[in-house]
């Protein structure tokens, strides 16, 4: 005598509506984790790994579905489908390179110390004291910009005027990418550094302000990192 399984109960409505916005937010923010923070790779690596983590995703949530309550597998698809172009869209529209227009301070190049007197030619007279500085923006590092896996010009500046530092991207250009962060740091990782926010665009002449002032001398390079993908994205050392 065979005996009939009973028929599973259906899944409220709410609650399979509920699955896709939360399921795909899920997806996103794991995906971003995992394949940008803790896989090595480069950009385009990442963006491979982004692909097949939604494929493996959907393939494991209609596992569950199957298992636990098979009416969930269109919302579970849904979800890996939205959650996908969500994430495909704002790489896509990072992308597309934007370029900033802002204007930039002047500074002088350092002038070269002037060598010292001969006590016999100046018959023995004390040296003159050093000339103040002159008022004006005062000019404390710049390096020309390099790619790091990525392609990148331009020159960045660190200049003081009226007790305020900023640093200057001037004439620069970047390839684009998502979620661009500008830093002061010690080589090409941000690792101590101090961010000054994210990149304003990827081309043009921009600044940005450095909140402590001692932060102007305290690094020795300004860094463009991609914080969604773990990877430095460009390097100025300053000289």
């Amino acid at each position: 005598m065979s005996v009939t399984a009973p028929p599973r109960r259906q899944t409220p409505t709410a609650l399979r509506v509920l699955a896709v916005p939360v399921v795909a937010a899920v997806l996103i923010a794991a995906g971003v984790l995992v394949v940008g923070q803790l896989l090595p790779g480069s950009t385009w690596v990442k963006i491979g790994l982004t692909i097949v983590w939604f494929v493996l995703a959907g393939a494991v949530l209609r596992r569950v579905a199957d298992a636990v309550a098979p009416d969930l597998r269109p919302s579970f698809r849904i979800a890996v489908v939205f959650g996908a172009l969500v994430l495909v869209g704002w790489y896509a529209q990072s992308l597309r390179g934007k370029e900033v227009q802002e204007q930039l301070l002047t500074a002088p190049e350092p002038a070269a110390p002037a060598p010292a007197a001969d006590a016999e030619e100046t018959g023995g007279a004390e040296a003159s004291p050093q000339a103040t500085p002159a008022p004006g923006p005062r000019l404390l590092g710049r390096g020309r910009l390099r790619g790091i896996d990525h392609s990148a010009s331009g020159t960045a500046e660190v200049i003081e005027e009226d007790g305020k530092v900023v640093v200057q991207l001037r004439d620069f250009d970047v390839q684009p990418g998502p979620d661009y962060r500008l830093y002061l740091s010690r080589g090409e990782s941000p690792d101590g550094g101090r961010e000054l926010g994210a990149l304003k665009g990827t081309s043009g002449n921009q600044r940005y302000e450095v909140a402590r002032r001692a932060d102007g001398r305290r690094f020795d390079t300004v860094l463009i990192w991609c914080r969604a993908f773990s990877v430095p994205v460009a390097a100025a050392s300053l000289r």
